[in-house]
């Protein structure tokens, strides 16, 4: 089955988007390309995945295996890029060594929160000027957030992460005391106070995009 990736970060012209899926996928190289990515160093390191050729109805395409419930970095020319569920096969999975992005939950959701890690999540510094794309904390403190379906997160060792609040893509980490809007996940999320809030991390009574939502 194909079906379209949208890229809803756009920097200097270059496109990119977080994704995952619950099956092995195959994300064609027409003008795109699928990296992972760990913090090393207090930097953002890109690694490209291999390239390689399926068999696409037929036809020979150029793209990349992408393993089941993994979280990976697309950069495309375009707005969108085109992927394929693909069955009957079997694509190693990556250790967190080599790749801190994780998948966002099936259908969406908070982050499994584990207190020895700082999460981040694709967003612009400043998002009225759309610069300084890169991967912020999506809560304070580095907490856990709400994750979209279908996109990733990035997930870093506290040692790794060493009180960055930010990791822009060019591979410089920040310090910023405000990250702006999450360009993926936005929802605008307040409690009855009229407080915007990261996530609905607590039962109880949320207004989430102007509508009234129950967390139990």
């Amino acid at each position: 089955k194909q079906t379209p990736v949208t890229f809803r970060a756009e920097d200097n012209g270059d496109y990119y988007a977080t994704f995952s899926n619950d099956k092995v996928t195959f994300i064609t190289s027409d003008n795109s390309e699928a990296y992972k990515i760990v913090v090393s160093d207090g930097n953002i390191v890109k690694t490209k995945f291999d390239e390689v050729s399926a068999d696409i109805n037929g036809e020979a395409v150029k793209g990349y295996f992408i393993p089941a419930n993994t979280g990976v970095l697309l950069y495309s020319l375009a707005e969108t890029a085109d992927y394929y569920t693909v069955e009957n096969k079997t694509v190693d999975a990556i250790s967190p060594a080599d790749n801190m992005l994780e998948r966002a939950p099936k259908d969406g959701g908070d982050i499994a929160f584990n207190e020895g890690y700082k999460y981040y999540k694709l967003a612009y510094n400043d998002y009225t000027a759309k610069t300084g794309l890169g991967f912020y904390w999506g809560a304070d403190n580095g907490d856990a957030f709400y994750v979209k379906a279908g996109t990733a997160y990035l997930a870093v060792p506290k040692a790794k992460a060493a009180g960055a609040k930010g990791f822009t893509l060019n591979g410089e980490a920040t310090g910023i005391e405000g990250v702006n809007a999450n360009v993926e996940n936005a929802k605008a999320i307040y409690n009855l106070n009229g407080q915007r809030v990261a996530s609905m991390a607590k039962p109880g009574l949320y207004i989430v995009n102007g509508k009234k939502v129950v967390r139990k």
